[in-house]
């Protein structure tokens, strides 16, 4: 494995960006994004998505420094349209606006649609959250083929939609963050296993003729096979609400093919968010007492494991972002010698890693 420091890691990302003509303000924003997501253990949705998104932007499919337009203000009702730039920009643009408009009205619905890839949504969780807000948001994804089955299907035909729940910080603490695709395993995760030549855990993905596989290239389509969806049909009917709710309902594409939206140049997502201001609903001393009181009890559970204690969502990852900052971050061959290219071929200075394989 090749081990890289958090700030060196983060000027790479951001001269990459830079180079494909982001601004400086937009490629620091998604570089910290991408780096984070390297920081919280989700190295799926890390630095090694950069050259995919490099690629998008040089078939011009992505779009860099676009400025998400408003589309719809109704009320507590703010729909907006990311106009195919980066998702990590544009979704801080949209909830930024839906946090103001639940300070004013208590609650606001916001909605984002043809946007760049929106990267980990856990992160857009947090922001919120650390804001003193919490928030549901569903996400759908379109202009690619699909890659989960349905509850009862051979064959793909939802992507690994995502859902993110986030209660607000309590006592300086971090919120509490619950961020997880709707798929029993995420494509980015599958890419991860494969630049490292694992195989996946059994009971995950079917293969292209129907049958089980633990080999990831099936969910990356190649050749194309499924990925099953997490907890059977619960899954999948949360799976299919992403669609329905950040694509059809609010005036979005969907993944069916009638849109043509699987021969597009870039993949996108489409964001539906609830965003909840806890002052407009009365006591949130009371509140707050009542959520420490509920994960004291949650945490107080024996552990299956001894050495190990019960965690509430969120704590996993600051547990890895902790360790990752003091280390350095890890990341497979394969994926660095990815990034070497890219600092070649766009004349960046690539930072020497710490470790690299023997």
């Amino acid at each position: 494995m090749v081990l890289i420091a958090q700030a060196d890691l983060h000027q790479l990302a951001a001269a990459c960006l830079s180079g494909v003509g982001c601004d400086r303000w937009e490629a620091d924003l998604i570089a910290r994004h991408l780096v984070d997501a390297n920081l919280a253990g989700h190295d799926s949705h890390g630095v090694g998505m950069l050259p995919l998104y490099l690629a998008s932007v040089r078939r011009g499919g992505l779009i860099p420094n676009r400025q998400p337009k408003r589309v719809t203000d109704f009320g507590a009702v703010l729909v907006f349209d990311g106009e195919r730039g980066f998702g990590h920009a544009a979704a801080r643009a949209v909830l930024d606006a839906g946090m103001q408009r639940a300070r004013d009205l208590g609650v606001a619905l916001v909605s984002l649609r043809n946007s760049g890839h929106l990267g980990r949504i856990g992160d857009h969780g947090e922001y919120v959250g650390r804001a003193g807000m919490a928030t549901l948001m569903l996400v759908n994804a379109v202009g690619r083929p699909p890659t989960v089955a349905p509850y009862g299907g051979l064959q793909a035909r939802l992507a690994s939609n995502p859902f993110c729940l986030a209660y607000p910080a309590l006592n300086g603490q971090a919120p509490i963050v619950l961020d997880a695709a709707t798929a029993a395993v995420a494509v980015g995760k599958a890419r991860v296993a494969r630049a490292n030549g694992l195989q996946l855990p059994a009971g995950l993905l079917l293969d292209d003729a129907g049958q089980p596989t633990t080999d990831p290239r099936y969910a990356l389509g190649d050749p194309h096979g499924a990925i099953l969806p997490f907890g059977l049909h619960k899954g999948s009917g949360l799976g299919l609400f992403c669609d329905l709710f950040a694509g059809a309902l609010m005036g979005g594409e969907t993944i069916q093919p009638g849109n043509g939206n699987q021969k597009r140049m870039a993949a996108a997502n489409n964001l539906f968010a609830v965003v909840i201001n806890p002052e407009a609903l009365g006591d949130t001393a009371a509140a707050q007492a009542e959520a420490r009181a509920l994960l004291d009890y949650f945490r107080s559970a024996r552990p299956v494991d001894p050495a190990q204690t019960v965690m509430v969502p969120g704590e996993s990852e600051a547990h890895h972002r902790a360790q990752r900052l003091e280390h350095g971050i890890e990341l497979d061959p394969e994926t660095w010698s990815q990034l070497v290219a890219l600092t070649k071929s766009l004349g960046v200075v690539c930072p020497e890693p710490a470790s690299v394989p023997a």
